[in-house]
């Protein structure tokens, strides 16, 4: 039987300290803060959230919520913007696609059977949807999602993170908002 010398011993200790603490600071989102109930005024699912967060120590929003006329919302980890959502009451529909090549994302895709009535585009770095609103919110409106971190890394998971996020943020907006 082989015996192992206490600095060996250490070192393996280390090593496998060090491996735990990298796992822990890097992979596929979350981190040490707490995901909230809700982003950006509409309440999500963590799992449509967090594919989308890098790890980190702490996660703040900031930012308006559902303006009368134009407002950004950021998420932020470790005081660097992670995800930007952009709300825009519209009085006509506006086409996401233009909206999308202003922005320059590339390798921009239909979004294809939205569950609400509406149009919009995906693109490596975000979205732009143009959901039909009325009743008691504006006619329609425009959300633009965009990964300012680019997280994952990997650009079809991201997406599909964005995809999902996207969806899912439009449609509360839809129901914060009092639309038909």
């Amino acid at each position: 039987m082989k015996v192992l010398k206490p600095r060996v011993v250490g070192g393996l200790l280390c090593l496998a300290a060090l491996a735990a603490s990298l796992t822990a600071c890097t992979g596929g989102g979350g981190g040490e803060y707490a995901l909230p109930e809700r982003v950006c005024g509409v309440e999500l699912a963590p799992e449509v959230v967090e594919p989308l967060l890098p790890a980190g120590e702490s996660l703040k929003e900031r930012g308006e919520v559902f303006p009368e006329r134009y407002g950004d919302c950021w998420l932020v980890v470790d005081r660097a913007d992670v995800l930007t959502v952009t709300f825009v009451p519209l009085d006509a529909y506006n086409d996401p696609a233009v909206e999308a090549r202003t922005l320059r994302y590339s390798g921009l895709k239909p979004l294809e059977r939205l569950p609400f009535p509406g149009s919009g585009v995906l693109g490596d770095q975000g979205s732009v949807v143009t959901a039909r609103c009325g009743g008691a919110g504006p006619a329609y409106f425009a959300v633009q999602v965009a990964s300012d971190s680019l997280h994952p890394a990997e650009t079809g998971e991201r997406r599909e993170a964005l995809e999902a996020f996207t969806v899912a943020y439009v449609s509360g907006a839809r129901q914060e908002n009092g639309c038909e």
